[in-house]
């Protein structure tokens, strides 16, 4: 499916300043940090769900997104995920981010390192890791999603990519995520 039909903005140089005042002195700051130009827009982008392995009521899976367009961009930090209704309604939505707020182990091991600043090239590939548990825990109720809505930050700018493949998440909708890799 495509990622999203949405283009990203270009990301433009950033200027940040700063002042400091004392007794004695006064001083103002202004430094510019280059931003490389985004040049890659969602629809560039091609998604593909691996349904991946269970084990004792967890389900692991994966989602792989290739850049087909002509432009490089830079993709970090952890997807924002959140469970949809066939109507696009939010569902309530429990993300874990692995492995910072969470032991959890993931097959790939790729998936079980904090967040880096990736920078994805046409051709290449970036991808996450996600798993649910499919058996109620505790008197949390299972959550059923006909959509996952992901939040990609790409730049400074992030993208909205809704992935059509539904899934129940039990413990109140608690999905456990990998950051990009």
């Amino acid at each position: 499916g495509i990622l999203s039909r949405h283009s990203l903005p270009f990301i433009t140089p950033t200027t940040t300043s700063s002042s400091t005042t004392s007794s004695t002195t006064s001083s103002s700051t202004s430094t510019t940090h280059p931003v490389a130009a985004t040049t890659c827009h969602a629809r560039d982008f091609t998604v593909t769900w691996y349904q991946g392995q269970g084990a004792a009521g967890t389900l692991y899976n994966t989602v792989t997104m290739r850049d087909k367009g002509t432009g490089s961009c830079v993709i970090n930090g952890y997807p924002v995920l959140t469970l949809q209704d066939q109507y696009g309604a939010v569902l309530h939505t429990k993300e874990v981010r692995v492995p910072l707020e969470h032991h959890l182990y993931f097959p790939d091991s790729r998936a079980n390192y904090g967040p880096k600043v990736l920078t994805v090239y046409p051709g290449t590939t970036v991808s996450f890791s996600l798993a649910v548990a499919d058996v109620p825990v505790g008197t949390l109720p299972c959550v059923t999603a006909a959509t996952l809505n992901v939040q990609l930050q790409i730049g400074e700018s992030s993208a909205p990519v809704t992935l059509p493949y539904g899934l129940t998440a039990c413990g109140g909708g608690q999905l456990f995520v990998s950051a990009v890799y």
